[in-house]
């Protein structure tokens, strides 16, 4: 009996991936707008997945560590002075393409450079410019991102 209701259930989720399948194949068809639109926002996306590539491969994790900082302080008030961005090591890590345990030693890294401020899950900025200037490539690394 278990069987036979998981088996149905399955088939009928098969057919409605189908249908939806058919339905957007139609609504792309009909409308090239719509074709357009979904193929713009892959070529961002791929163009935003192959920019975390470069990155993860050839900028030094200070500098994304440093950039992940910023861009979150951005949808958290601003990268400015005195913002506090609610996020935790773990986090940071996953943003920056790295593990906690290296997070950690680089975020320690920018206390000691009077950069940021931490405390139990949150991060806040204190010098701006040098975080800014830390999220800087080197030139050797700029050049090669610019080759691609």
């Amino acid at each position: 009996m278990e069987w036979s209701l998981l088996a149905t259930l399955a088939e009928e989720e098969r057919r409605q991936v189908l249908a939806i399948a058919r339905r957007r194949g139609e609504l792309r068809t009909s409308h090239p707008a719509v074709d357009r639109l979904l193929i713009d926002v892959l070529a961002q996306r791929v163009r935003r997945l192959s920019d975390q590539l470069v990155e993860a491969l050839y900028s030094p994790v200070e500098a994304r560590v440093a950039r992940r900082l910023l861009h979150a302080a951005e949808r958290w008030g601003g990268a400015i002075d005195g913002t506090v961005v609610p996020l935790t090591q773990e986090d940071l890590a996953g943003m920056a393409g790295t593990t906690r345990p290296t997070v950690s030693r680089v975020v320690g890294q920018f206390v000691e450079m009077g950069l940021v401020t931490v405390s139990r899950g949150r991060v806040a900025l204190v010098d701006t410019a040098g975080l800014k200037e830390a999220g800087r490539d080197t030139p050797e690394i700029a050049a090669t991102q610019r080759r691609r």
